[in-house]
């Protein structure tokens, strides 16, 4: 594909389908590329109360109706098609992806982030069997089980206190003395019957077919034991998708997040960015808002 496209979006989570949705309407030409399927992160949230003007979605609902609007609006969606680099080829922005490759008059950076994983012996053997990560879709999966949910966030909380109302156990494991919630969480946590264990981290996980146990070791008494579990979430939170953003020459700070100014701009000019990877804020509202600052933001610079 060798014709300027006005815009092509990075990413379709929340922040690249309300810029794909903004972009079209103001007459821009847009495309939105997609490594998996549309929604990023946001489709495993069951439930989002916190979006303005809607009491209750689910994210799927939410993405779907998002996607939709987008495509009614004349945007173009093509997803399970990952972006593998982005540069300047003869004074034109250039986007190489697994399928084809495109020119961008402006490009708006919308990769979110990836789960952070433990780097332990025994994870990757087990991953997406028995390690799972990001939010539990469903605890009614973990009826009679035991599970471990590693973490101290909001994530860890959300998981730890959804699969207690069905799994047989559940056990907390804190790296420090401290839950990174709201107060009201953390009461909930005290109340759930959830066995915490406090300044642990896990070295390793093990088993045979399945998971049959996991490795702890006391921070304070520098102890270790060994724990029978079933499955492990592991909810450390995430990490920017910065990569193709620096490929561009585009300016990330000391923890990956890409550096924008009140309009979405980056350091280079015709490239903007939104959503998880500038800011860290896993907030659907945000990310959708930054999104629309960064559409209107690609339409300025091409107008």
């Amino acid at each position: 594909m060798s014709a300027e496209i006005d815009l092509v979006i990075i990413g379709g989570g929340p922040a690249g389908l309300s810029a794909a949705i903004h972009g079209a309407r103001l007459g821009l030409e847009t495309v939105v590329l997609e490594s998996k399927n549309v929604g990023g992160k946001v489709l495993d949230t069951r439930t989002i109360e916190d979006y303005p003007g809607i009491v209750k979605i689910s994210g799927m609902e939410l993405i779907s109706t998002m996607k939709r609007q987008a495509l009614e609006n004349g945007a173009k969606i093509k997803e399970l098609e990952e972006v593998l680099k982005i540069d300047i080829f003869h004074g034109k922005k250039r986007i190489v992806s697994s399928k084809d490759m495109y020119f961008a008059k402006t490009i708006i950076i919308a990769t979110g982030g990836k789960y952070k994983k433990l780097g332990i012996p025994g994870e990757e053997k087990y991953a997406g069997r028995n390690v799972f990560y990001g939010a539990a879709s469903s605890g009614m999966l973990f009826k009679g089980k035991r599970v471990a949910v590693v973490g101290n966030g909001d994530i860890a909380v959300f998981n730890a206190l959804m699969l207690a109302d069905t799994a047989e156990t559940v056990y907390l494991i804190c790296s420090d003395n401290e839950l990174h919630t709201t107060t009201l969480l953390k009461r909930k946590v005290m109340r759930s019957g959830i066995d915490v264990f406090w300044n642990t981290d896990v070295t390793a996980i093990s088993g045979d077919s399945s998971i049959k146990k996991i490795t702890l070791i006391d921070k304070t008494t520098n102890e270790t034991k060994e724990l029978e579990v079933d499955s492990v979430f592991v909810s450390l939170g995430l990490e920017p998708e910065s990569r193709v953003a620096q490929e561009i020459g585009v300016t990330i700070d000391n923890n990956k997040y890409i550096i924008v100014d009140k309009k979405q701009r980056t350091n280079v000019p015709g490239v903007f960015a939104a959503g998880y990877v500038t800011s860290g804020v896993l907030k659907v509202a945000i990310s959708a808002g930054e999104g629309t600052v960064a559409a209107i933001s690609a339409y300025e610079y091409l107008k």
